[in-house]
């Protein structure tokens, strides 16, 4: 592939995934009819955040007998899920709202810093290379682009349903968004093998190869593995289950308020 479409995909597949999670997250505040301010001061945290470890990665690296990267990015994907638990468990409004824009504020910080800083390393890889610096900003531009685009488009396509569907479908999307995030920080900690060895349990390249396009996208999404162990399946079947079950109760909960007797 050119610089040009390497760029592209690269930014593409990183703003993707950040870009729905934060159209997702935007649905949520709407109809839990929450301030805005999150985001505002969150925002700027995640890129001051961002910036910080792309310019520390040889320190980062280096940690943990030179498993640091791996590690932090793992962790990383860990504080997106489990924040996210609680947000399924309040999305009927179990939830002080002031709690609530504090996690959707860590969900997004932790979401950006791991996507964010894979930009800047990658970018500042070539600020020093005069002839391919303008053909992969070009590319990153394009990709950004194209990232938010499919973000708003996802936020405007969720704003229109009816309110019941509308939470419901953002409930169950960031259930697989989430523990697609927890699917890609146990294949981290399973490159630096700090899980046990377990062999695949099917394979899905055949159908979606992991290195094309669409299997770049939805492995920034949704956590896809054309190859998953047995482990990664287990634990990512356990954190759905989890994720889906918290907010299957919260529903369950929610219509159980409303039809009791005043």
């Amino acid at each position: 592939m050119s610089l040009l479409t390497n760029s592209l995909l690269l930014v593409l597949r990183e703003i993707l995934e950040a870009a729905v999670l934060l159209g997702l997250l935007w649905n949520y505040t709407n109809f839990r009819q929450l301030s805005m301010r999150w985001l505002w001061w969150a925002t700027p945290i995640a890129l001051g955040l961002s910036f910080l470890y792309a310019t520390n990665l040889g320190t980062v690296t280096d940690l943990f007998d030179g498993s640091g990267q791996e590690l932090l990015s793992a962790a990383l994907h860990i504080l997106v899920y489990f924040p996210v638990l609680v947000l399924l468990a309040g999305i009927y409004g179990g939830l002080s709202s002031r709690l609530a824009e504090k996690i959707m504020s860590l969900v997004l910080i932790a979401a950006a810093v791991r996507e964010g800083s894979e930009i800047l390393i990658y970018l500042g890889a070539f600020t020093q290379l005069e002839a391919q610096r303008n053909m992969v900003w070009l590319g990153a531009f394009i990709g950004a682009g194209i990232g938010i685009s499919a973000g708003v488009l996802v936020s405007a396509l969720i704003h229109n349903l009816s309110r019941p569907i509308a939470i419901l479908l953002v409930g169950v999307l960031l259930s697989f968004v989430a523990s697609g995030m927890m699917m890609q920080g146990v294949s981290l900690l399973d490159q630096v093998g700090l899980l046990p060895y377990s062999s695949s349990v099917y394979s899905t390249e055949w159908l979606i190869s992991e290195r094309s396009i669409l299997g770049q996208l939805l492995y920034a999404v949704f956590g896809y593995d054309s190859e998953p162990t047995r482990t990664q399946m287990a634990l990512y079947l356990t954190c759905l289950a989890l994720a889906l079950a918290l907010l299957f109760s919260a529903d369950k909960v929610h219509w159980g308020r409303d039809e009791t007797p005043q």
